[in-house]
């Protein structure tokens, strides 16, 4: 029987051929998007994870994303291209879908423009008596964590890495080789940063009741950070907003700063790569709210190597850290306050004042 064209819009055209969906999208990211969606789905209907922390089929909830029914599988068939067949147990009208995926896919494609000035991607996860709503900056990483925790159950941070074996993730590399079959992938490298995504998304860890917990669990002999979400419901009102950095700001900010590191006091003129903008609060702490007034204030110039250093250091502590005070927030008033300790210190030692001991180190200099 020859393919039969049951939908098309501006997205991707939906043939059927007996029991048997396919897809032709507009451009290849449509189509990594909508295979990218259709794994974060099946860690919520058709996938949990063995002994080792890997993903394997197996069912953990009755919820999928609106648009990737469980009953649905799609495997990638070209660059643009995938394919499903149904379940023989369940009914689909392919028009009907193609209307639902064309919503749900067109909510992950766009930043849609809200009252608050923000700008959000939308989805929905639902079963058959419960639908849950988001609105999120970020993509993704943000929705697949989301995903792993959505059985409100803790997970070690493996978890959050989403290893998998390569034969599951047809849509990720196409085409897959017989050698890479067996091989297991993962997806994300570092799960702390995935949470931190999370916790900016409404699941926040601060507070008497928080919607997000992590803590540490002994497992295999092994200590290991847990994530656990209380609640499937996004709290919106303690989203926390990121400002796009403008490419003006980043200019004007290494120049301002003489194109030197504010931590190690590098000058990086010649080797502007190795300098990035950043925020001296994270923005997992506090919004940034970003203007072209008080940019200036709020970042600051590091080097890629005291970046990740710090990086390191706000994934350890705890969400009552004071980063008014910190030295990795506000390195010039660190400096500082250590110079006059310093000071204080040597004209006690000397037994010296301290215009006498600034009149001695003005003499040294």
């Amino acid at each position: 029987m020859p393919d039969k064209t049951v939908f098309t819009c501006d997205l991707f055209e939906l043939n059927v051929v007996d029991h048997k969906l396919k897809c032709v999208f507009k451009s290849g990211n449509i189509a990594n998007t909508f295979m990218q969606t259709e794994l974060f789905s099946k860690l919520l209907s058709a996938y949990t994870t063995d002994n080792d922390g890997v993903w394997q089929p197996g069912s953990r909830t009755d919820f999928e994303i609106v648009g990737w029914p469980k009953h649905l599988s799609w495997q990638r068939t070209g660059e643009k291209s995938v394919e499903a067949t149904t379940s023989d147990t369940e009914a689909i009208d392919a028009y009907q879908y193609g209307e639902i995926l064309e919503k749900s896919l067109y909510n992950l494609l766009t930043r849609t423009e809200e009252a608050d000035g923000g700008s959000y991607y939308h989805f929905s996860i639902a079963n058959k008596n419960e639908v849950y709503e988001y609105s999120f900056n970020d993509r993704a990483r943000v929705i697949g964590a989301l995903c792993v925790l959505f059985d409100l159950k803790a997970h070690p941070r493996g978890h959050l890495e989403i290893n998998i074996p390569t034969k599951y993730l047809a849509g990720l590399k196409w085409p897959i080789s017989e050698a890479d079959n067996e091989l297991i992938f993962r997806y994300y490298g570092d799960p702390s940063k995935t949470a931190d995504v999370l916790r900016n998304e409404g699941w926040s860890r601060e507070g008497s009741d928080p919607h997000m917990s992590v803590f540490r669990e002994q497992i295999n002999g092994q200590q290991q950070q847990m994530y656990l979400i209380s609640t499937r419901a996004q709290s919106r009102s303690q989203q926390v907003k990121r400002t796009a950095i403008k490419t003006v700001w980043r200019h004007q900010l290494f120049k301002m700063q003489d194109y030197t590191c504010r931590i190690c006091l590098n000058n990086y003129e010649h080797d502007q790569v190795q300098l990035s903008p950043d925020h001296r609060v994270p923005v997992i702490f506090q919004a940034d709210n970003l203007t072209d007034d008080n940019f200036s204030q709020k970042l600051m110039t590091l080097c890629r190597f005291c970046n990740q250093q710090k990086r390191e250091f706000t994934k350890r502590i705890g969400a009552d850290y004071d980063w008014t005070t910190s030295p990795w927030a506000y390195p010039e008033k660190y400096r500082l306050e250590s110079a006059i300790k310093n000071l204080q210190e040597y004209a006690k030692f000397n037994e010296l004042t301290l215009p006498q001991a600034l009149e001695r180190l003005a003499q040294e200099l």
